[in-house]
């Protein structure tokens, strides 16, 4: 199995086993989640057509979900969207204070 490495604009397809020696599995399982992470996260965003304020927190630490995280297995996370306020909550909100 090879993973696909993005190196100066081209694609590469370098065998997991050689990458691995060369960043050390930490390194590599961070990159990982970073890329799955934001993938499902803006595919999410994007479908439910949300405006999300770019600070993403997850519930679990950075240490559980890579404890928990086993190439080839399901994988699971759960983050916190902070949701940006839209015209139309302005024009409710201005309209509230204005009729009190």
């Amino acid at each position: 199995m090879g993973i696909y490495w993005l190196f100066e604009g081209k694609t590469s397809n370098i065998p997991s086993s050689i990458l691995l020696q060369m960043l050390g599995k930490s390194r590599v399982t961070k990159f990982v989640l970073q890329e799955i992470m934001s993938i499902t996260i803006g595919d999410f965003v994007k479908k439910e057509n949300l405006k999300v304020n770019p600070e993403i927190e997850t519930t679990q630490s950075e240490a559980e979900m890579e404890s928990a995280f086993k190439p080839g297995s399901a994988f699971g996370f759960n983050v916190i969207l902070q949701l940006e306020k839209s015209d139309t909550d302005e024009d409710s909100k201005e309209q509230s204070d204005t009729s009190e």
